[in-house]
């Protein structure tokens, strides 16, 4: 138990040192913001106030987009079986989510689910969003009633069960939000399409208007199935997307769709980033990202943000003294999404993948 609450309160130190890591040589203003400081104190306090007793590694996700105005979201991300059961959070509730967090912790049945709080930090927004994810190969929805139990959101199962049960052939349900910071507060759906359904979509502008027909409010408009096509052909051919929506408590959809497409990044090309991102099934998708003016040529020094060092890192005792351990530190590329609406493709992210662990 000891170790476990060190772990927590070492967490804000953690992020910080590795958040100054990615933001080095120029990148925080490049990718991050003209006022990066601003949203690294900001992102300190949110992971501070998500500090909770465990005994496995803390990933941090930063989040940021690839045109126009540079801004940092994050998100915090615990394996569920590493909380320890009956653990408090450090300062505060957990935004409220103190109960939540503690039966997850709890339940077995629990263990291998990642659980994340998710910050729109460059919207204003302190509040978090919360996810809970099965690992990929064990993709289902058939948890997410207990999920919307726990949160106390049951009056919203029916609608996303139904929604789940509409999954066109080849989505195969993956995961879920509650998005109540954001307008309406949706529940996020994910899915992630079958081995080969993609280079379907790059062949069959008609299967491409059936399936995502089936949730897009009044049909896909003509600009989204071409863009989507177009995606489809620039993905790798066997990569698979990760398809996000929102649905809203009277179980309709906005407009708004979320595709991120495997590009190949690997948690194991962290000494190879910069590379991987010179690679052809990345730059297929990243220019044509830039031909729909979604991306800028930013997206290059995501490779520059990524590391793997190892370091001694101080850190304050309860006693109020610097003690000093060694540590390993890794910054990863982990995927790029982008995001449609009616009118089409208008914004694509990065995301990067971090974590640190004592030697």
């Amino acid at each position: 138990m000891n170790e476990a609450l060190r772990k927590a309160e070492r967490m804000t130190e953690d992020f910080c040192r590795l958040c100054q890591k990615a933001s080095a040589d120029g990148r925080g203003e490049a990718l991050f913001g003209r006022n990066a400081d601003d949203y690294g104190a900001a992102a300190a306090e949110a992971v501070g106030r998500s500090s909770l007793a465990h005994t496995d590694r803390i990933h941090y996700y930063f989040e940021f987009p690839l045109i126009g105005r540079p801004g940092l979201d994050i998100m915090v991300q615990y394996k569920c079986g590493s909380l320890l059961p009956g653990a408090s959070f450090l300062k505060g509730d957990g935004f409220g989510y103190q109960q939540f967090f503690g039966r997850l912790a709890e339940d077995r049945s629990f263990a291998e689910y990642l659980s994340f709080f998710a910050f729109d930090l460059s919207e204003g927004r302190k509040q978090p969003n919360v996810y809970l994810m099965p690992k990929l190969a064990s993709a289902n929805c058939d948890y997410v009633p207990r999920m919307l139990q726990l949160l106390g959101e049951e009056k919203r199962t029916e609608k996303t069960m139904q929604a789940f049960a509409a999954a066109p052939p080849g989505w195969q349900p993956y995961y879920a939000g509650l998005m109540k910071t954001r307008e309406g507060a949706p529940i996020r759906l994910g899915f992630v399409t079958r081995t080969g359904l993609v280079s379907c979509y790059a062949a069959d502008r008609a299967m491409i208007a059936r399936d995502f027909g089936v949730y897009y409010p009044g049909g896909v408009p003509g600009v989204v199935c071409e863009q989507l096509m177009d995606l489809a052909k620039a993905t790798e051919e066997g990569a698979c997307w990760d398809i996000q929506l929102n649905l809203f408590a009277d179980g309709s959809f906005d407009d708004h769709l979320g595709i991120t497409p495997d590009m190949g990044f690997r948690y194991n090309d962290v000494w190879h980033s910069k590379r991987t991102l010179e690679q052809d099934r990345v730059s297929r998708i990243m220019e044509l990202l830039e031909g729909w003016n979604c991306a800028d040529d930013r997206w290059h020094r995501m490779g520059e943000a990524c590391c793997g060092i190892q370091r001694i890192a101080g850190y304050k005792t309860n006693a109020g003294t610097i003690a000093r351990r060694r540590v390993a530190d890794a910054i990863q590329l982990n995927a790029v999404k982008v995001r449609l609406k009616r009118a089409g493709a208008y914004l694509s992210k990065g995301y990067l993948i971090a974590t640190t662990w004592d030697l």
